[in-house]
């Protein structure tokens, strides 16, 4: 009635793939955006100070943009041990090894990652 009238494909008829592609890459960016995303800006969330550290453990103070839940505690404990809050957005971790700062700057929801001397 208002334009091309729209049919299934029937066999041997081409199909019309655009949808489904889009809608492949849609998910695919949802599932893997983030992750993604903080592997590319890592280097500017960690202090540079931090960057070439090669002492065995630190003490970091990582701030967040937002008031952490119980779920964003748990992923951070996984790289450090929890040594209390500084703020209500930013979250103090002692014993935070080289390879556990590189995995704190992967994670797209940390804003920045700095030393803090130990209490």
């Amino acid at each position: 009635m208002f334009g091309r009238s729209r049919r299934a494909a029937g066999p041997g008829e081409p199909r019309d793939y655009r949808k489904i592609m889009a809608g492949v890459v849609l998910l695919l960016a949802l599932v893997f955006g983030g992750p993604l995303y903080g592997m590319a800006t890592s280097n500017a969330r960690v202090d540079p100070e931090l960057r070439g550290e090669d002492e065995a453990r630190v003490t970091v103070a990582v701030h967040l943009g937002f008031k952490p839940e119980q779920f964003h505690r748990r992923i951070l404990d996984r790289h450090g041990m929890f040594a209390g809050r500084i703020e209500d957005d930013v979250l103090r971790y002692a014993r935070v090894t080289p390879s556990g700062l590189k995995a704190l700057g992967r994670i797209y929801w940390i804003d920045r990652v700095e030393r803090v001397e130990r209490p």
